[in-house]
């Protein structure tokens, strides 16, 4: 997150929410000279699976519970608002390289941590805070599917077979890198299109294993005039940014003039795109694995309409083998301040 970003008032502000919070949180009467160690997750599938790891004196709080009040937090909103992921950041960056600024009573004795997935963030300068964690990879879930890979075959009721994972691998691929060039080369709200928001219909745009760049940007737009009606394209400022994507460099050597992946699956392999459990999304692989495998779609079929059934993820982090965590720069950037226990 660059260096501009940094507002101390902001941050201040955001401190004294969340610590407020977390007081009526912290059960039972504590002493003055107790210090109190605190980790803060993004949601409650994190704190989940964080909890199998966690040394006994920590407490862990999920920020989305912390901020049941979120008006104020929620993405994409007025220009001052935070979420989730950003309020973790600016607690632990607050407390522990500001405290001269932050004056929060009853929290000088606590010690915070926050774990934050990566994302498409630059953390070059929230990672100079002490005590603010950043996933190996996009988020936790690819941390559990990337060192783990045998993970799916213990999901009950599945039969998730290997074709199944490769082709959501390479579809969650294409799908990553051209909502990044969308969201880079054009004006265009592109909250439709993640799965973790929303439910995407893949086959709006997917065939035959390929996105059709040109149908994902009609149903962006479609999308849209629902979402924010202001953001709608012309069909003339459509084929533009089609343009303008295909003629980037980072993209031309991807793409063929007609907008589609140069690389089929079959010659797809994920060791040999650079940094491609960084660039791709845990959420889309979900999703895309519920569009793939019918035992999948009907065991994880979400009734409520939300995008993504939780019962997934959980299973997942049910089905790890904690073992292989301690193989993350995760565990070893935890394990300096015994946040987690050694194995």
């Amino acid at each position: 997150m660059p260096a501009n970003r940094i507002q101390p008032e902001e941050i201040k502000r955001c401190v004294g929410i969340v610590v407020s919070r977390l007081k009526m949180k912290l059960e039972g009467p504590v002493s003055p000279d107790d210090t109190i160690r605190v980790l803060l997750v993004e949601g409650r599938t994190d704190e989940v699976f964080i909890a199998e790891e966690t040394a006994d004196d920590i407490k862990c709080f999920p920020m989305g519970g912390i901020l049941k009040a979120r008006n104020a937090f929620k993405e994409d909103d007025a220009q001052n608002a935070v979420n989730c992921k950003e309020a973790i950041m600016q607690t632990v960056y607050g407390l522990n390289v500001l405290p001269a600024i932050i004056d929060c009573k009853g929290a000088d004795k606590w010690k915070v941590y926050g774990i934050v997935d990566r994302d498409y963030e630059d953390f070059e300068t929230y990672t100079c805070s002490k005590g603010l964690y950043v996933t190996d990879t996009h988020d936790i879930e690819t941390l559990l599917i990337s060192t783990d890979p045998s993970i799916w075959s213990r999901l009950e009721n599945c039969e998730i077979k290997p074709g199944d994972i490769s082709q959501a691998l390479f579809i969650a691929y294409q799908f990553a890198v051209l909502r990044e060039a969308i969201r880079q080369m054009g004006n265009v709200t592109i909250r439709s299109i993640k799965s973790g928001s929303y439910d995407v219909d893949f086959s709006a745009f997917v065939d035959n294993g390929k996105i059709i760049l040109r149908k994902l940007l009609d149903y962006v737009n479609e999308k849209n005039k629902e979402i924010t009606p202001e953001a709608v394209l012309s069909p003339k400022d459509l084929e533009k940014l089609i343009q303008n994507i295909l003629k980037e460099k980072q993209y031309k050597k991807l793409l063929n003039s007609e907008g589609d992946f140069k690389i089929s699956l079959e010659n797809f392999e994920v060791d040999k795109i650079d940094n491609f459990w960084i660039v791709v999304d845990g959420h889309d692989i979900l999703a895309l694995i519920k569009y793939i495998n019918e035992n999948a779609a009907v065991k994880y079929h979400d009734y409520t309409a939300y995008s993504l059934n939780r019962d997934f993820e959980m299973d997942l982090i049910k089905s790890y083998d904690h073992a292989q965590f301690k193989r993350t720069a995760l565990y070893a950037n935890m394990l300096k301040d015994k946040v987690v226990r050694e194995f």
